[in-house]
């Protein structure tokens, strides 16, 4: 298995539904925290108000855990919250 360094995105919420890149970016692992001021959602393109998993407020984040295999693609998820809060997304290729 090779070592891959992670890289790290930052995404600026708009004014709807954000995707994370529209870039087709297979991964290993995603982990994505918030360091704005407001709660935000994250999931797939559905992602609202009221859909999604919800990232709180000073620090709280998620981990989509390893996998050995592609188990994920960064274009795949999207962010809904507070327009211009910018959402940190560190990956592994």
């Amino acid at each position: 298995m090779s070592v891959n360094s992670p890289v790290l995105l930052q995404v600026t919420i708009g004014a709807t539904a954000t995707q994370f890149t529209s870039t087709a970016t297979p991964c290993r692992q995603i982990l994505i925290q918030n360091n704005a001021s407001h709660n935000f959602r994250v999931g797939d393109s559905t992602v609202s108000s009221t859909k999604g998993i919800l990232i709180t407020t000073g620090g709280g984040s998620i981990n989509s855990g390893r996998s050995a295999d592609y188990g994920t693609d960064v274009s795949g998820w999207w962010v809904f919250g507070t327009q211009n809060d910018v959402v940190d997304v560190l990956y592994i290729p």
